[in-house]
């Protein structure tokens, strides 16, 4: 149910409203990697990997046709 209210409430967000959630997503990982360092010990294929696949995902859920 929250999930459901919260991807309604998605399309009233304006640009400012999504660079302010880009900037917490990006300070809270910046906390994780603070306090938990052996995260930042992993080879950059494993943060690449991960990223390309987000990627795919955000471009397959934007670009699909309804």
């Amino acid at each position: 149910m929250l999930i459901k209210k919260a991807l309604s409430r998605m399309k009233d967000l304006t640009v400012w409203d999504i660079s302010i959630m880009k900037i917490c997503l990006i300070a809270f990982t910046l906390m994780v990697a603070k306090l938990w360092p052996a995260v930042l010990g992993l080879d950059w294929g494993w943060y690449a990997a991960v990223f390309a696949v987000t990627y795919a995902y955000l471009l397959w859920f934007f670009l699909r046709e309804k």
